[in-house]
């Protein structure tokens, strides 16, 4: 049941299990739920991950972040961090560091200066010595937001988005959507 979203508990089948299981307990609502233990939840999850991140990465010599910015379909824009690394056991770790929405528009500065303040919530990925590539889309914006960024060494545009675009502008050909259709 993991990854469910908190009106769960106003669900008939949940409300029986419940009552069932414990027919005394009060049931908080959603909203008691999104507004006192999601930022717990945060904050606990948060922490998890600064305390691995302080006894791991100090052992690498490099990072890999993957950013996006995207916008919202009510015009909102974010931009999102994640970490990839491998640990000493060559485990390969990934975390979703942040997302933030965005006030302005998605510009190279603006970006970079998102970029950077994500980075450097985690002190230990901020560290002189650390390389730090980022791979984001190949759109200009992205490009200029790590090379603007202070905490990013390197820019890798990502093949799968590229190999995308390829594959939406071949399709989206009207000669190559014929010979598909008549074979």
């Amino acid at each position: 049941m993991s990854n469910l979203p908190f009106n769960i508990v106003e669900t008939p089948g949940m409300k029986l299990l419940l009552n069932y299981l414990a027919p005394k307990a009060i049931i908080k609502t959603p909203k008691t739920l999104a507004t006192t233990k999601l930022d717990m939840i945060h904050c606990n999850v948060e922490k998890a991950i600064t305390n691995q991140l302080e006894e791991e990465v100090p052992e690498c010599e490099s990072v890999a972040f993957t950013s996006d910015g995207w916008t919202a379909k009510n015009g909102d824009p974010f931009e999102s961090l994640t970490l990839h690394y491998i640990n000493s056991d060559f485990e390969l770790k990934k975390y979703s560091l942040d997302c933030q929405a965005h006030l302005n528009r998605k510009t190279g500065p603006l970006l970079a200066k998102g970029l950077d303040t994500m980075i450097s919530k985690y002190e230990v990925l901020a560290r002189p010595d650390l390389k730090r590539t980022c791979v984001t889309d190949g759109a200009a914006n992205m490009k200029a937001a790590v090379s603007l960024a202070t905490l990013l060494d390197k820019q890798l545009v990502c093949v799968d988005h590229m190999l995308n675009n390829c594959l939406k502008d071949t399709l989206g050909n009207g000669e190559v959507k014929g010979v598909i259709q008549s074979s």
